[in-house]
């Protein structure tokens, strides 16, 4: 029987909820858990319905009896590894095993006594990138916490398993390789656990790629040394994995797992006790005599047969005693099971006792609690109240204060929720924060320090992970040519126009400019920093720079007088034995923040020159150039280099990678020549030997793949070519620009070509790339002014602005305005001047689209009833006006999808509800305000609302969507040219059919959707790449925390980055504003190139200064060398034109305003330029004057952004004056397009009294 919802305002939904959940069963969702509200009442503009997908749910079902027939034995074989292998859903229920009375008298149930912040929340750590060796992604591995670090062993990295060793330290975020650590780690593995007794790191258990383990390990934590486990005991837990432990005091308990079936088994480790031999009473030394005790009890035990410490450890042997003993326990057993977790919960008030929730029995994920009282031994199956987690596996669990804590794990898909049980109430509740969690994750690790919970790494079902989070307890029209400014001042290097200083290496002379050469710390306090136009009485003496032989340290030499050539020049003498094209390639860099590396011993050289200069983030970059070029023929070139210069860390990595390819590199001239020179280094070698069997390191697993590259493959990769900043489209009508380097963005301007990098090398270490792909908290400045919570708005974008219109906000639909700036970071609320016609009314499900320099809104839902106007807002004038109603205008309906197409002038409406489900197509032209139904081709969508429409070329493209009676995941294709509808054909892993999300194009051929709702609310962001009639899905990965799942938010994507406000989460509606970058970070962290920056900040700045222009009365300090980057200026200051220009300090401007002349001289410094459009035309007059011909097409395309009927006159004898021509031809168009009207404005008047051959010309084209 069909079901109706009610909106929140009263309209009838006739969604139809097929498959729905049962009332009073909770539905899995990426935070857990979601009630069904059956009140009449419940909002359809919120509440979405419920789904189940019956294919889903049967995979689900065959993957858990898969597991039930298999023993999970397919999960040890390395070519079908098994972490995404969930098992069936389980849905959460109310049943009890077992009576919880006992228990609950003895927890002394009463209000919760841990005080809980009100500002805690969900944050990333920001790892130290610098220092240290981050540990690589990896899933199955244990964590715990000693003192004020984090230890970190083994588990699986998507290629092998690993027995690594590394300590996160708190207080400096920094990660820390243990491979120095003595003695015999354990063998690689996973799925095996790690608590701390005592000082000891115990490691049990876990599968090594071949068979289960059931041996014992410990790490001495105060002296950082391995040391084997000498057991005093028989009894031995059976070989598994899988299993859950804990530590009390000096024990450790050990319970469930997998050993060829499900356990549920329980036992005790105890570690010998230490108060009666002092501080080393936990290494003692084997003896040989045999310390074995008789044991009685067999069942289920066994004599370790793998890694049995007992039989392994030699006489005089530094050890740890222990011994093992099966708890024959009383009560109410755990079902048997794997992949739990056990913590302890110890009070004044009752007996500790060892707390085990969820897992998996091969069947079905678990829920329940269990509870073993540590001193009756007594289990029991408590009674939990409250919001109970969904039955899960592969989660965190830990104990604080009287809560366990519980984020993440599978329930046939991966989790992020977080709960906790208290173990005073016996209650559980969700534990809330802000809208930011970790991604979802399951087999990953945590601990508990400084009243923090971190967990770091895990797998999300695509990729394995390496961050780490904390939860604190207590808290343009046409295209702009790509700059060339880096082109423009490498050719001045060693160039002698305009040079004002000069190196000496040798006998040889490099002319420089101290502008470039001054951002070197160790330059600058060599050169006297004053004006050049200042007198020469007043300069300070400068410093000659040289390397002493003998240590290898800077030295500063002052003389009594600046030394100067026969010019004039300053003079910087070079150390001898620099080689001269290894100088001149620093100096590029000094110039462009570029460098070329060739090769590793290119790098070493450009490394110690840099130090000696101190340019940081050139060494880092050489650094990591030869991290990863690091081959078997250049290794022992790089070890010598390394030892030589002492580049500590250089110097331990690649003995690393010697010692792992031993063979090869032994063999190599290099490696001979290297002993010939320093036997030393060969003894190094060879006493290291011994373990070239271990684990690989990231940073050799890297080299190798880079060694199997290609020469051109490699050159390319680590030269890092410079990445451009395309015009992308949003979804709000297609608005060009470009990204700024501070996250803003620079209106019809294009960013530096490759100013993320400059094309710098910055090669990686430890993997290819780590995509910086996060979502952050867009940066506002708070005063006041915010949309607030709301939901089923929409937003667009108007050059550097972002403006949201309407909404629900769960009390009434509005129809506020508000814009925010991305210059000053403010929400304001959008002015509207006398003589608007009204707004429009109050609505939500609207869309709005941005097409020239006007808003347009249309349909939506009022409260009362579904709507059909057109309204436009003047985003120039700030005035709204209503669109006259035609009869081929789209019936009033909501829900529907629209978006503008600039090359045609258009804007498109498609499908929504007006009592039915709609398919129909509706075109608005903008230039004659006309509507138009579209006659389609070709087989149309199915009629649906709330899907995304998005243009793509000449391509319209339709997503998703519900048709009434399920949520859809399909795609279509409108052609513009051929008005033809076709289903896109998709591949790739596609999205879960949804509905009320957003969608975003990325550059020409790429949509990003995000969120929505498929019966839960989502926060998933998936990529489709176009491509004709076809489409390539693949999920879009994030690094660091996702925000809430949310659907009926909006969305705009610029440049790119995306940006997102509010939605509803399916309890609340929310106000958070967030952004997501899509740009890629190399892993090196290398420093963001600062000479645009720099260059910027001396734009009149008296700094080296050897030029001042007097304009308008006003002095503004400049650098010869950067004006010479416009050819008007470049003639003027050649000593050969004769100009007498050249030889004056100050030169006067005539002709041209101060602002506009600042504007241009900016632009020469960093070939970026926000242009306001009141100063575009005295812009383009200025840049066609001094001939900048980029400036002009930046100028051009803001004002072809803004042309209306009142300018178009004005702009078009402009571009006529001054030979723009695709100004000129749009001008010319448009007015053609709109004569009526145009002919009519004072403009066109005056244009004609100017010039009259232009209104021939628009005659003639008309």
């Amino acid at each position: 029987m069909d079901k109706t919802r009610q909106d929140a305002a009263g309209e009838a939904d006739p969604r139809r909820e097929i498959y729905a959940w049962p009332a009073s069963v909770a539905v899995p969702g990426p935070r857990g858990v979601r009630r069904r509200n059956s009140s009449a009442g419940a909002s359809a503009a919120d509440r979405l319905a419920i789904t189940l997908n019956e294919d889903d749910d049967t995979a689900s079902q065959q993957t858990s009896r898969t597991r039930a027939l298999t023993g999970d034995e397919t999960g040890e074989d390395e070519d079908f590894y098994d972490e995404d292998d969930d098992g069936g859903v389980h849905m959460p229920s109310r049943t009890v095993f077992g009576s919880n009375a006992t228990l609950a008298n003895s927890f002394a149930a009463r209000d919760d006594a841990t005080q809980w912040s009100s500002d805690r929340c969900w944050e990333q750590v920001k790892v130290n990138q610098y220092d240290g060796e981050i540990p690589s992604q990896r899933s199955l591995h244990i964590a715990v916490g000693y003192h004020q670090s984090m230890y970190i062993f083994g588990g699986y990295n998507g290629r092998h398993r690993v027995n690594a060793l590394h300590r996160f330290d708190f207080l400096s975020a920094t990660w820390h390789a243990m491979d120095t650590a003595g003695g015999e780690p354990p063998s690689p593995r996973d799925r095996h656990t790690g608590v701390v007794v005592e000082d000891a790191l115990l490691i049990f258990g876990g599968y090594d790629g071949m068979v289960r383990c059931n041996d014992i390990h410990a790490f001495d934590l105060r002296h950082n040394s391995w040391v084997p486990v000498e057991l005093t005991s028989k009894v031995v837990p059976s070989a598994r994995h899988s299993h859950a432990a804990c530590s009390l005091g000096d024990k450790m308990y050990v319970t469930c797992g997998y050993d060829g079936s499900y356990r549920n088994d329980l036992y005790e480790f105890t570690l010998a006790s230490m108060s009666d031999e002092g501080e080393n009473t936990m290494l003692r030394r084997r003896t040989g005599e045999s310390d074995l005790e008789d044991e009685t009890e067999e069942n289920n035990t066994a004599l370790a047969p793998y890694g049995s410490a007992a039989s392994t450890v030699a006489a005089n042997e530094p050890c740890v005693r222990g011994q093992w003993r099966k708890i024959m326990a009383k009560g109410r057993f755990p079902q048997a099971r794997y992949r739990a977790t056990c913590c302890v919960h110890a009070d004044a008030q009752s007996s500790p006792k060892i707390v085990l929730f969820g897992g998996h029995n091969g069947l079905v994920h678990l829920q329940c609690t269990h509870v073993f009282d540590i001193v009756s031994e007594t289990w029991s199956t408590v009674r939990t109240v409250g919001a109970v987690p969904l039955p899960r596996d592969s989660h965190c669990a830990v104990m604080y204060e009287d809560n366990m804590l519980v984020f993440g794990g599978s329930c046939g898909q991966p989790l992020n929720d977080f709960s906790c049980l208290s173990m005073r109430t016996l209650e559980w509740r969700p534990v809330g924060g802000d809208s930011w969690t970790p991604s979802a994750r399951f087999c990953a690790s945590a601990v508990l320090h400084d009243r923090s919970f971190y967990i770091f790494g895990g797998y999300d079902s695509t990729e394995r992970l390496r961050d780490i989070h904390r939860f604190k307890f207590a808290a343009s029209v046409y295209s702009v040519e790509r700059s060339t400014i880096l082109e423009d001042f490498s050719e001045s290097v060693g160039d002698d126009f305009l040079s004002d200083m000069v190196f000496v290496l040798g006998g040889t002379y490099i002319p420089a400019h101290r502008i470039f050469c001054t951002r070197c710390t160790n330059i600058l306090a060599s050169t006297p920093a004053e004006s050049a136009v200042e007198e020469a009485g007043s300069e300070s003496s400068p410093m000659e720079c040289w390397q002493d032989g003998a240590n290898g340290e800077s030295q500063a030499k002052a003389s009594s007088a600046p030394e100067r050539d026969g010019s004039g020049r300053y003079v910087i003498r070079v150390r001898e034995n620099v080689k001269l094209d290894i100088f001149r390639s620093f100096l590029r860099y000094l110039y462009t923040d570029k460098v070329q590396l060739v090769d590793a011993e290119m790098a070493l050289e450009m490394y110690t020159i840099a130090e000696e200069y101190q340019v940081e983030r050139l060494q880092k970059i050489c650094l990591n150039f030869i991290s990863i070029t690091l081959t078997v023929q250049n290794a022992a070139n790089v070890f010598q280099a390394s030892d030589l210069h002492k580049i500590r860390k250089l110097r331990d990595r690649t003995l690393k990678f010697i010692l792992h390819n031993f063979d090869a590199v032994s063999k190599t001239k290099a490696f001979e020549e290297m002993g010939r020179i320093n036997v030393e280094l060969v003894f190094e070698v060879l006493r290291n030997r011994g373990d070239e069997g271990r684990e690989t390191t990231p940073e050799d697993a890297f080299s190798e793949d880079f060694i199997r590259m290609s020469t051109a493959d490699q050159l390319s990769f680590v030269s890092g070519s410079a990445v451009s900043s395309p015009r992308d489209s949003t979804m709000g009508g297609g608005t060009s620009a470009a990204g700024r380097e501070d996250g803003s963005f620079a209106v019809h301007s294009a960013a530096v070509e490759g100013q993320e990098n400059h094309g710098a090398a910055e090669p990686l270490v430890a993997s290819y790339y780590e995509r910086a792909r996060q979502w952050i908290p867009v940066s506002v400045i708070d005063d006041g002014v915010s949309p607030g919570k709301r939901s089923l708005h929409a937003m667009t974008v108007y050059k550097d602005t972002i403006l949201l219109f309407g909404g629900y906000n769960g009390r009434e639909r509005v129809n506020d305005f508000y814009q925010f700036s991305l210059k000053t970071h403010k929400w304001e609320i959008v002015p509207v001047l006398e003589g608007s016609s009204p707004p429009p009314s109050p609505r939500d499900r609207h869309t709005i689209m941005q097409l020239g320099h006007c808003l347009w809104v249309f349909g939506g839902y009022d409260g009362q009833v579904r709507v059909n106007e057109l309204h436009s807002f003047d985003l120039q004038r700030k005035q709204w006006s209503i669109i006259n109603k035609d009869l081929s205008a789209p019936t009033a309906r909501h829900s529907h999808s629209g978006c503008a197409v600039p090359s045609r002038k258009c804007l498109y409406i498609f499908g929504g509800y007006d009592g039915s489900y709609l398919n129909d197509l509706h075109e608005f032209d903008v230039m004659d305000y006309t509507w138009r139904c579209v006659k389609t081709n070709g087989t149309p969508p199915t009629p649906r609302y709330r899907a995304t429409l998005v243009c793509m070329g000449h391509h319209l493209v339709c997503a998703m969507g519900h048709d009434g009676y399920r949520h859809l995941n399909d795609l279509h294709s409108f052609n513009l040219r051929t008005n033809t509808w076709a289903m896109l054909r998709l591949s790739g892993p596609a999205p879960a059919p949804r509905d009320s999300h957003t969608a975003c194009t990325l550059g020409s051929n790429h949509m990003i959707i995000f969120g929505g709702s498929s019966g839960s609310s989502l926060n998933c962001m998936h990529r489709l790449r176009f491509s004709k009639d076809e489409g390539v899905w693949s999920r879009v990965t994030c690094n660091g925390m996702l925000p809430s799942p949310r659907f009926c938010h909006s969305s705009v994507l610029i440049g790119k980055t995306m940006y997102t406000y509010g939605g509803y989460d399916g309890s609340n509606r929310l106000e958070d504003w967030i952004e997501f970058s899509f740009g890629e970070n190399r892993v090196s962290q290398v420093p963001r190139s600062a000479i645009v920056s720099d260059l910027a900040s001396l734009v009149d700045n008296p700094k080296c200064s050897d030029v001042s222009f007097l304009v308008e009365g006003r002095r503004i300090a400049a650098h010869r060398i950067v004006c010479v980057r416009c050819d008007y200026f470049k003639a003027m200051f050649a000593r050969e034109g004769g100009f007498r220009e050249s030889r004056q300090q100050e030169i006067t401007i005539l002709d041209v305003r101060y602002d506009t002349f600042y504007t241009l001289l900016r632009y020469l410094y960093t070939d970026r330029q926000d242009v306001p459009l009141e100063m575009a035309m005295d812009l383009f007059i200025a840049a066609d004057r001094f001939g900048i011909e980029r400036l002009k097409n930046i100028c051009e395309n803001g004002m072809l952004s803004s042309l209306d009927m009142e300018n178009v006159s004005e702009l078009f004898a402009a571009a006529d004056l001054h030979h723009a021509a695709g100004l000129h031809s749009e001008c010319l168009r448009f007015i053609v397009q709109n004569f009526d009207i145009v002919s009519k404005t004072r403009g066109f008047e005056e244009m004609g009294r100017s010039n009259i051959d232009l209104i021939f010309t628009i005659l003639k084209n008309r």
